[in-house]
């Protein structure tokens, strides 16, 4: 936070008349030592809630604003307001919230898988129920991307002197899915496991924060070779897999090919895809 201590104190010196509006992640508690060292600082924590594959229509259609503290006012979206705690702690609440429901829903897809029942029916019937709803119930590896992973460690360092058990539980129900898909991929003992790409939805690239990357480690572990086809890496090797540009190479040289999320290009080779996304499956997936 040192960079952000910095940019405040510049604005306190050139401008300190200017409303101060505080939106990236910041520790529960940091905007009351700002006030605390400023006194005469208007600021307000606004937190977003926007998903990066959408963060131009997120940003400017939500319909709802939080506001904590400061002077500034909302527009004609639903307004809440709150103290600044509440407003730093919300996105941590909210991303440890989805990686729960995420890693709920996987859990209810090993259960389907290993007892031989459908999960995507299983799915739609708890989400046909509005308690439920049908927002983040498809299952997946795990789930990843750098928000909902640093905040679910995040909250757990918050949480250091409070009792818990749902944070802890939620990060090792994460590690026992991405087990559970190396040993499904495992049983059909393969020479080469190809992954196809990180994420087929979004196409983002941090992808150290992907459940992909942990599933190459564990094959490593096994010692089974891995190749990876991710146009977008623009690497010729990742994690000490090869990557391999060529589709057609990258299929025929694998021997089970495993993917996040089901894409129309993996057809041809359904009969060796591993892929458990219960809204795209095609028959022929191992």
């Amino acid at each position: 936070m040192q960079e952000f201590d910095m940019y405040i104190g510049k604005i306190m010196l050139y401008s300190p008349s200017v409303p101060v509006v505080i939106r990236n992640h910041i520790p529960i508690g940091y905007t009351r030592r700002l006030i605390q060292r400023y006194p005469q600082l208007d600021v307000a924590v606004v937190p977003d809630f926007i998903r990066k594959e959408s963060a131009i229509e997120d940003e400017f259609n939500s319909d709802h604003l939080i506001i904590g503290g400061g002077s500034i006012i909302g527009n004609n979206r639903k307004l809440l307001r709150t103290g600044y705690e509440e407003a730093e702690s919300i996105k941590l609440f909210l991303n440890t919230y989805l990686a729960l429901r995420i890693a709920f829903f996987n859990e209810i897809d090993t259960f389907a898988e290993l007892r031989g029942l459908d999960s995507k029916a299983i799915i739609n019937a708890l989400s046909f129920d509005k308690r439920v709803g049908d927002k983040y119930n498809n299952p997946s590896f795990g789930y990843g991307g750098k928000y909902l992973t640093e905040s679910t460690c995040r909250l757990k360092n918050e949480f250091a002197d409070i009792p818990e058990t749902i944070i802890d539980n939620i990060r090792n129900a994460n590690n026992v899915r991405k087990k559970h898909v190396v040993k499904r991929i495992l049983e059909r003992k393969p020479s080469v496991v190809g992954i196809f790409s990180f994420d087929t939805r979004t196409g983002i690239n941090d992808f150290k924060y992907s459940p992909i990357t942990d599933i190459i480690k564990l094959l490593q572990i096994e010692e089974v070779r891995v190749i990876l086809y991710e146009p977008e890496i623009g690497l010729d090797r990742f994690m000490s897999a090869d990557v391999i540009n060529d589709f057609e190479s990258f299929a025929k040289e694998s021997d089970v090919i495993i993917a996040n999320r089901y894409n129309d290009i993996l057809l041809p080779y359904r009969y060796k895809v591993y892929c458990r996304d219960a809204f795209k499956i095609v028959e022929g997936n191992i």
